[in-house]
């Protein structure tokens, strides 16, 4: 058998901080080790945080299949006594199928849903930080009609989950503190400069910027952050101090972002740089 390094899925819950991991991706990943048990038939039938790992490397490991059972396609669970010595003791509200004695993949979503609710709302570090709160809520719904009508389903809904929809306020306030400190850097623009905000080479520049400059409390020349940004002439504030820990933390903030919020991150900085005043070719100054 596997040794696991890690920690159980409630430990890591307990000990989270938006710079502990992704949090979205933990989640993403057992979502997807669902997806395959369901897949290949196999209902685990004893979701709890004990039986969820998350290693050093926050890689996600179901264990425990116990409990487990292999079905065939449609086929459901009939077992009572399961569900009596299951889960009972912890979760806060109880499924549809404690009626009928029914387990399936369903019965699998519902618990899981209650478990990751669970958790979440034990820390608000938690709540700030992690994205499909909504999807959660669904998947624990009490009747079976109104979950997900199966893991790959409930997948393809987190492929398509908006980034916009679900801008926590830990997102904000990271976003905005970096943000603010660019924008007041930069006094104006000449017209033929241009805003470079790809995200193939954002995080390569930030990252020379902060390794320069790692021992500064403040960044000795602000125009060091700018210049990742924008080509071309500009005049900026020589006297503006940008605070190293709000570029550390941004950078590590922006690193563990799916691919569709970065997009957003990135489309909203370049709207801000596009607001800064622009000089007209008879005006500009020597910059």
């Amino acid at each position: 058998m596997e040794y696991i390094q890690g920690m159980t899925l409630d430990k890591y819950f307990e000990g989270y901080n938006q710079y502990w991991g992704n949090l979205d991706s933990v989640f993403v990943q057992v979502v997807d080790a669902f997806v395959y048990l369901e897949k290949k038939g196999v209902v685990h039938r004893d979701v709890r945080a004990t039986n969820i790992m998350v290693d050093y490397d926050n890689v996600v490991k179901i264990i425990d299949f116990g409990f487990g059972k292999a079905s065939r396609q449609g086929e459901t669970s009939n077992s009572n006594s399961v569900l009596s010595v299951i889960n009972h003791s912890e979760v806060s509200i109880s499924p549809e199928e404690e009626r009928s004695g029914v387990y399936d993949s369903l019965t699998d979503m519902f618990y899981l849903g209650e478990l990751l609710n669970r958790l979440i709302l034990k820390n608000s570090e938690t709540v700030k930080s992690f994205r499909y709160m909504p999807i959660v809520q669904k998947m624990m719904s009490f009747s079976r009609a109104d979950r997900y009508k199966s893991f790959a389903e409930l997948r393809k809904v987190v492929d398509d989950w908006q980034p916009w929809n679900d801008v926590s306020e830990i997102d904000k306030e990271i976003y905005v503190e970096f943000a603010d400190a660019v924008t007041n850097i930069i006094v104006e623009r000449s017209s033929d400069s241009v805003i470079t905000l790809q995200e193939e080479t954002f995080l390569t520049k930030l990252d020379s910027v902060i390794a320069n400059n790692a021992l500064e409390c403040y960044l000795p020349n602000a125009s060091l952050l700018s210049s990742i940004m924008i080509t071309g002439a500009y005049r900026y504030r020589p006297s503006v101090k940008v605070d190293m820990e709000i570029l550390k933390s941004f950078r590590r903030w922006f690193a563990s972002l799916p691919n569709k919020k970065k997009e957003l991150v990135l489309s909203s900085l370049r709207s801000r740089l596009d607001n800064v005043k622009i000089a007209t070719p008879s005006e500009e100054p020597p910059f």
